[in-house]
């Protein structure tokens, strides 16, 4: 089984969707900067979200960094065991790779959507 862990969102403007998204009880856990860029990581107690500052406001769908959906993340048991069974179908665009301590993978759904692989504390 795979749960979410997480929903990433380009955002335009990332202090006035922190806002929005508290009055559906998300509360900042997290405050991160990758790339030149920030974001904020939420959570309401069962669901997590990312907010990252958009590159570019009103940008179309196809530009990276554009306000909209970013990603989904699965939790998984063993993401270089995944990554081994799924690869032949699955069209990876980061393999296995430790940031932290965490071991992340990035693929696309059939649509393009991008999906993370998450691994917590890999080989504890």
């Amino acid at each position: 089984m795979y749960p979410i862990h997480h929903i990433g969102i380009y955002v335009s403007d990332i202090e006035r969707s922190e806002k929005f998204y508290s009055l559906f009880g998300f509360k900042r856990e997290k405050e991160m900067e990758a790339g030149g860029r920030k974001f904020y990581m939420l959570g309401n107690g069962s669901t997590r979200m990312e907010l990252f500052s958009a590159r570019v406001a009103g940008g179309s769908e196809q530009e990276p960094g554009a306000p909209g959906f970013r990603h989904l993340c699965f939790e998984c048991e063993d993401v270089k065991g995944d990554y081994e069974r799924l690869r032949e179908t699955v069209e990876f665009t980061r393999t296995p790779f430790q940031h932290d301590n965490l071991l992340i993978a990035f693929c696309r759904d059939p649509d393009g959507i991008e999906i993370e692989l998450f691994q917590e504390n890999p080989g504890a």
